[in-house]
């Protein structure tokens, strides 16, 4: 479902605070998908439940976060075409930052971008992997601007996710694609100063006539 629908769905539900029913402890169920939920601060993040979405928080400034499996037969797209499918219906697109790495055994990627719903701008970062059949996806969203405030608790829910019993290694083998140069002035060491040049040989000088 494209992640515009399954906001909707959420601004309708923004006055019935309820865990998804599907969420039983750590891992949330729905017929043979099960996957774990790290838990959040609940005193930052209200548990939301709305059609179309798995599991869903409001937090600070109006920001969203949510995590959901769609388990159907979809082919097998890139996680770059997945991720432009949730993406269906935001407007003024501008890809930020994007990254890939290893979660639960699989090649996942996570990318951000600047935005507009329905002519409101937004910091939105979704996150996308592909496991037994099902591809799983993980969304934030924020004003624009605001998108680093909370950015912590999207890492908790990627890092806390497995659909095993065996506790979450969290991401590894992470590349950043796309980035721009980084500068020395950006906190990271300034390339080594090039070698002098050796001076040019000179001729030798001669004694005149004497």
């Amino acid at each position: 479902m494209g992640l515009m629908k399954r906001l909707a769905g959420l601004v309708v539900a923004l006055g019935a605070a309820a865990c998804s029913s599907g969420l039983n402890g750590a891992y949330f169920k729905k017929g043979e998908v099960r996957y774990r939920v790290e838990a959040l601060d609940r005193s930052t993040w209200r548990p939301l439940a709305f059609e179309g979405n798995d599991v869903a928080w409001l937090g600070p400034n109006g920001s969203v976060l949510a995590m959901n499996a769609t388990c159907k037969d979809f082919g097998d797209p890139s996680l770059e075409v997945l991720t432009t499918h949730m993406l269906l219906g935001f407007t003024d697109r501008e890809l930020k930052e994007r990254k890939t790495f290893v979660l639960d055994g699989r090649d996942a990627l996570e990318s951000t971008y600047t935005a507009k719903l329905d002519g409101v701008p937004i910091d939105i970062t979704v996150a996308v992997l592909k496991k037994d059949g099902c591809v799983h996806d993980f969304t934030y969203v924020a004003p624009l601007g605001h998108g680093l405030e909370q950015r912590a608790a999207l890492d908790q829910l990627i890092d806390g996710f497995t659909t095993t019993d065996l506790k979450p290694q969290g991401r590894t083998a992470t590349v950043r694609l796309g980035t721009p140069e980084v500068r020395p002035d950006d906190g990271e060491a300034a390339p080594p100063p090039e070698a002098p040049r050796e001076p040019e040989a000179k001729a030798p000088m001669t004694d005149g006539p004497g």
